[in-house]
């Protein structure tokens, strides 16, 4: 079997994430017509940055998204020289004017609205730590 190529890749993490390409598009800034051309290998030299950004949406490395090292079969997000499950999402820097995707939809936050966004992580976080100390 022939190994999958960066634009099958993206395509396929975000089919899997039930993404549309305007919704990537608008998350990383771009238009859906340079997700189709990234997907469909038209443009194949993807400028780091929006590597990153991809790699961030899809909860992967961007080793993986480009497949500079599949000898591992790594697709874990790294932070700070751990290594998460792929599941996992780091929202310890919430910035004002970053952009979230959430449900499918994308939603910039202000000061105010990262505030109870880290107020709700905060209880939900506490109240999983109480269940934790309890088994």
């Amino acid at each position: 079997m022939a190994s999958e190529t960066v634009g099958e890749r993206l395509k396929r993490l975000r089919k899997e994430h039930g993404l549309t390409r305007e919704v990537v598009a608008k998350t990383m800034g771009t238009s859906a017509q340079t997700i189709y051309k990234y997907e469909t290998g038209m443009i194949t030299n993807i400028p780091g940055d929006k590597v990153e950004k991809l790699a961030a949406l899809y909860q992967v490395t961007p080793a993986y998204i480009m497949d500079w090292d599949m000898s591992s079969d790594v697709k874990t997000c790294t932070s700070r020289k751990k290594t998460y499950p792929p599941e996992s999402l780091d929202l310890t820097h919430l910035s004002k004017d970053q952009m979230i995707l959430y449900k499918g939809k994308v939603y910039t936050l202000n000061d105010e609205d990262i505030q109870k966004v880290q107020l709700a992580l905060d209880l939900a976080l506490f109240e999983a730590g109480k269940r934790l100390k309890n088994k």
